[in-house]
C-alpha cells in the first residue's frame, strides 16, 4: 500500500539539514549504555529500526522465479497468489544454494538428515520411474505439504507480534509469509483427494507437526536468517520431489500415468486460473512452480535478514488476474464489493 512506502524520516531544507523523526515514541538507542543486557533487550524487543539508505538495498536480481502473474478472486477467501501459463513452467530447474556460513551449513545438514529418514520412510527413488506406487507418492506429498505449511505461519506470527511490539511497519513480509502457508495448505488438500489418511498416519503427522513447530519457532526467535535458509533448502528438496513426480506421470510405465489425462478438480483449476481442460498433471506442474517460488523467496529472506531486515519486500511489478463472479460481469471488483 502507499502507506508502507512512507519514509521514517523527513528532511526540512528550509530550516536545517537535521532529520526530523516522525511518530516514533522511542529513541533509536537506549540511554543507559552501561548495562549490556538491557541494551540487548531494548534493541531486540522495542527499539525501532532506522531506515535503510537506497544504495544499500538488496534487489532480487538473481532470483530464479518462474514467469507468473498474481490472481485475486472474489469467489472465495483465497489470498492473492501466483498463477502460471503451463508452457512457461514446463521446465523448473533444480538449484542448490551453496552454504556460505556455519549457520547455513547447519541448516543444510538438518535438511539432509531429515531427508534421509523421510526418503527411507516413503521409499523415495527419483532415479527410477515406476518404482514407487501411487500410494507412496501420495503419502510423501501429503506428509511433505503438512509440514511445509508450518514455517510460513510461524514467521508471519513472529513478525506480526514484532511489528506490534516495536510499533513499526513490516513492509509486506507478513502478507507474503501468510500466503506461503496458505498456498502449502492448498497443495495438501489437492493430494488428500487421492487419500483418506488413517489413524496411524494422522498420529504421525500430529507428532511431526508438534516437533517441527517447536523447532521452527525456537530457531526463528534465535536466528530468523537460519530458519529462512532452512526453509529454502527444504523447498529445494520439494522441487526435486515434484520433478520426479512429473517424470513418473509422463512415463509410459509410471504409476501416476493416469494423472496425465485425469481432469483436474474444478476448485484447483480455478485456483490456478486454468481452463476446463486442465489435468492432474497441470496441477502438479503448478505446485512445482509454487515450491520454486518458495525456494527463491526464502533464500532471499535469509539474505535480507540482519542490516536489511526492514527493507521493503521486493514484489516487483505485479500483474493481477481478477476473476469475475458471473460470466457476463465485467472484470474487476467494485467498490461496493470491497
Amino acid at each position: 500500500s502507499s502507506g508502507d512506502l512512507e519514509k521514517d524520516y523527513v528532511r526540512d531544507e528550509s530550516v536545517n539539514s537535521t532529520p526530523v523523526p516522525q511518530a516514533y515514541p522511542f529513541p533509536s538507542t537506549p540511554r543507559k549504555k552501561n548495562n549490556k543486557i538491557l541494551t540487548f533487550l531494548f534493541k531486540w524487543c522495542i527499539s525501532p529500526t532506522p531506515p535503510i539508505p537506497k544504495e544499500q538495498l538488496i534487489l532480487p536480481a538473481t532470483m530464479n522465479l518462474p514467469r507468473h502473474k498474481y490472481s485475486i478472486s472474489n469467489l472465495g477467501s483465497r489470498m492473492p497468489h501466483m498463477v502460471y501459463a503451463i508452457p512457461d513452467i514446463e521446465i523448473i530447474e533444480e538449484t542448490k544454494r551453496v552454504p556460505t556460513s556455519c549457520m547455513d551449513r547447519l541448516a543444510l545438514t538438518m535438511v539432509k538428515t531429515v531427508g534421509v529418514a523421510f526418503n527411507f520412510a516413503t521409499r523415495f527413488n527419483a532415479d527410477k520411474v515406476g518404482v514407487m506406487s501411487k500410494e507412496q507418492w501420495v503419502n510423501r506429498a501429503v506428509f511433505l505439504e503438512s509440514v511445509a505449511a508450518v514455517p510460513g505461519m510461524i514467521a508471519a506470527m513472529v513478525r506480526h507480534l514484532r511489528s506490534l511490539r516495536r510499533m513499526e511497519r513490516d513492509h509486506g513480509w507478513i502478507r507474503h509469509l501468510l500466503e506461503e502457508a496458505d498456498n502449502e495448505r492448498v497443495h495438501l488438500f489437492f493430494f488428500l483427494r487421492e487419500k483418506n489418511p488413517g489413524l496411524i498416519f494422522r498420529l504421525i503427522v500430529w507428532v511431526a507437526q508438534v516437533l517441527f513447530f517447536a523447532m521452527n519457532i525456537t530457531f526463528y526467535l534465535i536466528s530468523p536468517k537460519t530458519m529462512h535458509r532452512f526453509v529454502g533448502y527444504l523447498e529445494e528438496e520439494a522441487v526435486h520431489t515434484y520433478n520426479a513426480m512429473v517424470r513418473d506421470i509422463e512415463a509410459p510405465n509410471g504409476t501416476l500415468r493416469e494423472w496425465k489425462s485425469k481432469p483436474a478438480p474444478r476448485d484447483m483449476a480455478a485456483y490456478y486460473n486454468l481452463d476446463s481442460t486442465a489435468t492432474y498433471r497441470d496441477i502438479v506442474v503448478c505446485i512445482r512452480a509454487d515450491e520454486c517460488g518458495h525456494r527463491e523467496h526464502n533464500h532471499l529472506f535469509s539474505d535480507l535478514h540482519g542490516e536489511h531486515t526492514e527493507q521493503h519486500f521486493p514484489h516487483g511489478e505485479l500483474q493481477l488476474v481478477v476473476r469475475p463472479t458471473e460470466r457476463n460481469q465485467p472484470h474487476g471488483i467494485s467498490l461496493t464489493e470491497v
